[in-house]
């Protein structure tokens, strides 16, 4: 119920953004546009926005219908990607094609065929996001941080330190609560953004704040 959903290709043009938590890993998912020339002002500005978004994609996954099987289309949307981007093709609408739910091999490379509808695959396509994440099947600490979360923890223990030593020489508290702020902002870049609305709205949902 995020958006509308049609079956006329291009109805999809904001970026719709959820977080999920498989096995307790939370990912930040994004789905947008379909990638695809058009006449509409409105979906171009959605195919725009689409590839803008894949700076600060760790991993696209490029649905197709598994009935249609790989097109011109799909060959030149890959041909046209960053080549550092991470993908990984998810042949969908298994159920209708009849084939075997898994992974598989396409000519564009390892694939994950799933039906959404009936629910067939997506196991096999959790695993193979939790592999992306840095997940290591009987690793006693299954994640691997990546560079950018490393950064971003640096960054954040930064601002934080900052904080704490403004607070102990009683400094201006609003020179604190901007380094907690940016320090929050370096988080929500590994969770997934969380602006002050979120945390305000958390703070009254627990306490009882007079004035």
């Amino acid at each position: 119920d995020a958006a509308i959903v049609t079956d006329l290709p291009g109805t999809t043009r904001d970026l719709l953004h959820s977080q999920i938590m498989l096995q307790g890993v939370p990912l930040q998912i994004t789905d947008t546009a379909g990638l695809r020339d058009s006449d509409d002002p409105i979906e171009q500005e959605g195919v725009r926005r689409a590839r803008e978004r894949f700076a600060s994609t760790e991993l696209l996954l490029l649905v197709i219908e598994d009935p249609k099987g790989v097109t011109d289309e799909d060959r030149q949307l890959l041909a046209g990607l960053p080549p550092e981007l991470s993908r990984l093709v998810v042949l969908n609408k298994a159920d209708l094609s009849g084939a075997a739910c898994g992974e598989c091999e396409t000519e564009l490379g390892s694939a994950v065929r799933i039906s959404a509808r009936t629910g067939a695959g997506l196991d096999i396509l959790r695993e193979r996001l939790l592999a992306q994440a840095g997940q290591r099947p009987g690793d006693a600490s299954p994640l691997l941080a990546r560079q950018r979360h490393l950064d971003a923890l640096q960054l954040a223990a930064c601002h934080l330190q900052q904080a704490v030593q403004l607070i102990r020489v009683e400094a201006a508290l609003e020179l604190a609560a901007e380094e907690l702020k940016l320090c929050q902002q370096a988080l929500g870049g590994i969770t997934g953004s969380f602006s002050n609305e979120d945390l305000l709205g958390e703070i009254f949902s627990r306490f009882c704040v007079g004035k």
